[in-house]
C-alpha cells in the first residue's frame, strides 16, 4: 500500500500561544520544558518555548496537549538538507 500524504492527518491547534493539541502523533521522542519533538503522521514535530509541560498524552487516539509559552514549531524529515551539525553551528 502506497503512503500517500494525503491519507496521513495531523493538526495543530494552538490557544494564545500558551497551550498546544497535536493529533497524529504516534511517539514522543524527546522533550524538556524547551523542546518538544515528537513523531506524527506528517513527520517529525519540533515544539520550541518556555516551561512547557506535556498535560496529556493519548496514544489511543494520538493526541497530545502541551502548556506552556510557545515559540516555535518546525518539521523535520527525510527530504530536510541538514546544514552542518551542532559543532558546525558552535564554531561560526
Amino acid at each position: 500500500m502506497a503512503d500517500n500524504q494525503s491519507d496521513r492527518q495531523s493538526t495543530v491547534t494552538i490557544d494564545s500561544r500558551k497551550s498546544l493539541t497535536l493529533t497524529g502523533v504516534s511517539d514522543i521522542i524527546g522533550f524538556d520544558e524547551q523542546n518538544i519533538e515528537v513523531s506524527t503522521a506528517l513527520g517529525r514535530l519540533n515544539v520550541e518555548g518556555s516551561d512547557m509541560r506535556i498535560l496529556s498524552l493519548d496514544t489511543d487516539h494520538g493526541t497530545l496537549t502541551v502548556q506552556g509559552s510557545i515559540d516555535a514549531l518546525f518539521y523535520r524529515d527525510g527530504q530536510t538538507v541538514n546544514k552542518g551539525g551542532f559543532l558546525s553551528r558552535l564554531f561560526k
